[in-house]
């Protein structure tokens, strides 16, 4: 297998601390500190960890940033088979098609996603494949590639927790992970030998982009018009997965919970829950080939009452930590942060001393 490096300018002052952290006595990049337990013994706080302890910090400040909308075209694999999902007709990203104009200047293009959200999807991708062996020709062991995903799926979820108060950067978070949803990128997840922890994650998802649909619902921003401009194509891209995965057996009914004796979670039915969402406020999922006729097919369903956490999300969230914390994310499986021999050649280490970063291609 070839392997195929693309060197792309990123922030040179981020660049510049992975260098000197590469650099310096061989230490690892991995967030150990995560692992360590808080003196109250609370697991959970973890999560305050400053984020430059926790992993590599491509989630940093580059992504914090107004909620800013652009156009982009539909991802190369939307509406495409596997043997030409490289493909995208009429896309020369931006030249002449719509890709990173401004969505307010265009309200009829459907496919818009935030300066921010797009920006932390491509990251997310990269994060990716910097955990699969393949891509440095190199074996560690069998399911590498898979728990990988889901360490790099962790530290969004950790970014959606330090992102507490503030429901622009928690929907990027959103954003970023229907995105990559949408294509092949997280299938070695679903490949591990822990499948319970497959369904348990994905579980997870749900209950976090819910839990911000509650939050807007609270903020009367569940409407047609909303300030979020990608309502009805971020529900479209997770009505749609929801069914694939559903009928691989990859998310299923949580057990029921104590604290309501009213409504229970099923996190295998994330699509009514949507559709419920979108036909209570008038909002018409859409920007997939199948939406209408996948939105068709779902009855509505119950909606929990509001609260302070309608959906479970804490309660959720401290039995993800128990079952799998103490330490959850960091960089552990990333491949550029190991000891001993380096996979990268001399001309991408001194790349990335120079203030560039690598991204698989």
């Amino acid at each position: 297998m070839s392997v195929v490096y693309r060197i792309i300018i990123v922030d040179p002052d981020r660049a510049a601390r992975y260098a000197r952290k590469r650099a310096s006595s061989g230490s690892t990049a991995s967030a150990t500190n995560i692992s360590k337990k808080s003196k109250t013994g609370d697991k959970s706080s973890s999560s305050d960890i400053p984020r430059r302890d926790r992993w590599s910090a491509v989630s940093a400040k580059g992504f914090r940033s107004r909620l800013r909308y652009i156009c982009i075209c539909p991802l190369p694999w939307i509406g495409k088979e596997d043997d030409d999902e490289d493909s995208v007709d009429g896309c020369d990203k931006g030249k002449s098609c719509l890709c990173h104009k401004p969505a307010i200047e265009h309200p009829e293009h459907i496919w818009v996603v935030s300066a921010a959200g797009y920006k932390k999807f491509l990251a997310l991708d990269t994060l990716i494949s910097l955990r699969d062996p393949d891509n440095f020709q190199m074996y560690t062991f069998n399911d590498h590639s898979g728990y990988g995903v889901i360490e790099a799926i962790e530290n969004y979820i950790l970014d959606f927790i330090e992102a507490e108060g503030n429901w622009k950067e928690q929907w990027v978070v959103c954003e970023a992970l229907a995105l990559i949803l949408s294509g092949n990128g997280m299938m070695p997840m679903v490949m591990v030998g822990d499948s319970e922890k497959v369904t348990a994650i994905f579980s997870i998802i749900v209950r976090m982009v819910l839990s911000v649909l509650a939050k807007l619902e609270g903020l009367e921003l569940l409407k047609p018009d909303s300030e979020v401009r990608n309502l009805s194509l971020v529900m479209a891209l997770y009505i749609e997965e929801t069914g694939s995965f559903r009928s691989d057996g990859y998310i299923s009914a949580d057990e029921p919970e104590r604290r309501s004796k009213t409504f229970k979670f099923d996190a295998a039915r994330f699509d009514n829950y949507l559709v419920t969402y979108a036909r209570k406020y008038n909002i018409k999922p859409q920007g997939l080939p199948d939406t209408d006729k996948n939105v068709e097919k779902l009855d509505d369903i119950e909606l929990p009452a509001a609260g302070k956490d309608p959906w479970g999300w804490n309660v959720a969230l401290k039995k993800y930590w128990r079952d799998y914390g103490p330490k959850i994310g960091g960089d552990d499986l990333d491949i550029t942060t190991f000891t001993g021999k380096d996979p990268l050649s001399r001309k991408e280490i001194q790349a990335i001393k120079d203030g560039m970063v690598m991204q698989m291609m």
